[in-house]
């Protein structure tokens, strides 16, 4: 319900002070705390969560997944340190930075990569569109021209595998989460070939928040995408 919602955004703030209390006891370990849309989380997160632990042995680590506008709220509110997200709200506390682009690649089943190697004849009635950013929605349907063969839309990846093998269905996402979830279900990825789309990853920070650690956990986020073809660091 509405209040439900409402109630849940109370709960986590007192959350947020609770463990900051729990920090008062403990004041030799710091806690920093970062969050991230869901594909970014899962992809990303835990190998830079990993060369921090290298680094800081006794940094005490909270991470989280939401949505580009809740991040900007709570990123503003101190909520948390650092935030990864896929485009920028204005806000005067927070400051935004480009970090890198990367491609949106088809995913689908390793038979429907059989039978349309061409990624232009993918069938429209069987595309899952997800928004990846503003400009993404304006792309879709006045450049491709593939607005009317929509049938699902979602605002999130989770549960993208059923869709994708179960409805046998087909979408765009980055090359990184391409990558990350054809290796685990087993799934097809093909670059598209023509009208390439981008996703940009940008970083949020509280405009007077100095910690170093900031700066560190995006550069380890810059390696990361190193990784990846059809990734460009801005």
């Amino acid at each position: 319900t509405d209040k439900g919602e409402i109630f849940l955004d109370i709960v986590k703030r007192w959350q947020y002070l609770i463990d900051d209390a729990k920090g008062l006891s403990d004041p030799g370990k710091e806690t920093f705390r970062m969050t991230a849309t869901s594909s970014i989380s899962q992809v990303f997160l835990p190998g830079i969560c990993r060369k921090l632990y290298t680094s800081h042995p006794s940094l005490n680590l909270s991470i989280d997944s939401h949505h580009t506008r809740s991040s900007t709220e709570l990123v503003s509110n101190n909520h948390y340190d650092l935030a990864f997200c896929s485009f920028i709200i204005p806000n005067q506390k927070v400051i935004g930075k480009a970090l890198f682009k990367e491609e949106l690649v088809i995913i689908c089943s390793v038979e429907m990569a059989k039978k349309y190697p061409d990624p232009r004849k993918m069938v429209p009635e069987k595309r899952m569109f997800i928004s990846w950013d503003t400009d993404s929605f304006v792309w879709e349907h006045f450049e491709s021209g593939s607005a009317d063969g929509l049938t699902l839309t979602s605002n999130t990846v989770d549960g993208i595998e059923y869709y994708l093998t179960e409805m046998d269905m087909w979408t765009l996402v980055p090359v990184s989460y391409a990558e990350y979830i054809a290796r685990i279900f087993g799934l097809s990825v093909i670059p598209m070939k023509e009208h390439l789309q981008y996703r940009t990853t940008y970083s949020l920070q509280a405009a007077h928040n100095s910690n170093p650690l900031i700066e560190e956990a995006i550069e380890i986020m810059r390696d990361e995408a190193k990784k990846y073809d059809g990734i460009e660091l801005i």
